[in-house]
């Protein structure tokens, strides 16, 4: 799976924008090859097809291991976008559910940010806040895993 991202600044904001001006003023041609292959490969400035893919997949996850650890969570799949789609409404609505769905079914760290109430105007650090979370109850997760203890290795009077 694709790591998640949560160290977006507003650096990379104006990298996209000023991009995407150089584009609207002279074209794709215009970019150097170094500023097209950033641009085709997706821009943490942005936030795009590949971002809303990466979520719901880290949800789909997360949802999986809750529900194999006996935390029950009911999550909403959704089509993967194409590089060229944009989400509806409704997606997106699904989309913010189904995260705090998952936070729901377990619990958050302190220092876990919240969840955007709608994506509306999102900007850098909304998008930072959904895949900390996301990255946090991961964490959870695991931390919770590593101290299980199975049957025969731990024994009374040791």
């Amino acid at each position: 799976m694709e790591e998640l991202i949560f160290d977006r600044t507003a650096l990379d904001v104006e990298y996209v924008k000023r991009l995407r001006e150089k584009i609207n003023s002279n074209g794709i041609d215009s970019l150097t090859e170094i500023e097209r292959i950033a641009w085709n490969s997706g821009l943490k400035g942005s936030y795009n097809a590949k971002d809303f893919n990466r979520v719901k997949e880290w949800t789909e996850y997360l949802a999986s291991l809750f529900n194999q650890y006996e935390y029950k969570v009911s999550i909403t799949s959704r089509s993967v976008l194409s590089r060229y789609s944009f989400p509806l409404s409704s997606d997106i609505q699904v989309y913010l559910t189904n995260i705090q769905n998952l936070i729901n079914a377990y619990y958050v760290m302190p220092t876990t940010p919240q969840l955007p109430a709608s994506m509306q105007h999102l900007g850098y650090s909304g998008a930072n806040a959904i895949e900390k979370i996301l990255y946090d109850l991961n964490e959870l997760l695991k931390g919770m895993v590593a101290h299980f203890c199975y049957l025969g290795e731990i024994y009374i009077g040791e």
